[in-house]
C-alpha cells in the first residue's frame, strides 16, 4: 500500500538514498515529514539548541502551522524515505503526535516547535546546527519532503545569497 503523497513530488528532486554523502545521510535525520489538518504536509527539522540538551525542538513555516491547535494535532513522520535509491514507497511506522508553539515569527515565515512526545532512539534523531558566521556558501543542498512525498534531496551549485519571497514577508 502506497501513502497516498508517495510520488508527488518534481523529477527535480533527487531520493535521498541515492546520494552516498556520509554527512547527508547524518543529516537526513534531522528532516521530518508534518501532516496536519488532516491532509496538509510541510517538511520540518529538528534543531539543536546551544544547550546541547535533547529538546525536541522542529523548525518548519508560519505558513504550515501558526497555531496552537494546529501544532497539538500535527502528525511528525521520521525516517520517511524509500529504502533506496530509486525505490518505493517508504514506511510511516514511526510517526509521533503533536506539539506546542515555542516561538513564531509571522513575517518572518518561521514556527518552532517543541515535540510534545520524547523521540524514541529507534527514530535515529539528527539534532541540526546551525552557522551564524556570516559566510556566504559557495553551493547549499536541501533536504525535504516535496508534496508530502518520500524524503528527497535537491543541490544548488551557485552561491547563495539573500533573497525576497513574496510581499508577504519581511524584506531579506
Amino acid at each position: 500500500a502506497y501513502d497516498e503523497w508517495y510520488g508527488r513530488s518534481g523529477s527535480c528532486n533527487v531520493d535521498i538514498n541515492c546520494i552516498k554523502d556520509s554527512m547527508v545521510q547524518r543529516v537526513k535525520n534531522a528532516v521530518v515529514r508534518i501532516v496536519f489538518s488532516g491532509s496538509e504536509r510541510c517538511t520540518g527539522t529538528l534543531v539543536n539548541n546551544t544547550r546541547e540538551d535533547g529538546i525536541s525542538y522542529v523548525l518548519t513555516a508560519e505558513h504550515c502551522i501558526n497555531s496552537e491547535d494546529i501544532a497539538n494535532e500535527a502528525v511528525f513522520y521520521f525516517e520517511y524515505e524509500s529504502p533506496y535509491c530509486n525505490g518505493p514507497d517508504g514506511s510511516v511506522q514511526k510517526t509521533l503526535s503533536g506539539a506546542t508553539i515555542k516561538a513564531t515569527g509571522g513575517k518572518l515565515d518561521f514556527t518552532l516547535l517543541e515535540l510534545l512526545e520524547p523521540i524514541p532512539f529507534t527514530y535515529k534523531p539528527y539534532y541540526a546546527g546551525w552557522d551564524y558566521t556570516g559566510r556566504q556558501p559557495a553551493s547549499g543542498f536541501t533536504i525535504h519532503h516535496p508534496m508530502g512525498d518520500v524524503k528527497k534531496y535537491s543541490y544548488e551549485e551557485h552561491p547563495l545569497t539573500v533573497a525576497d519571497f513574496i510581499n508577504e514577508y519581511n524584506p531579506a
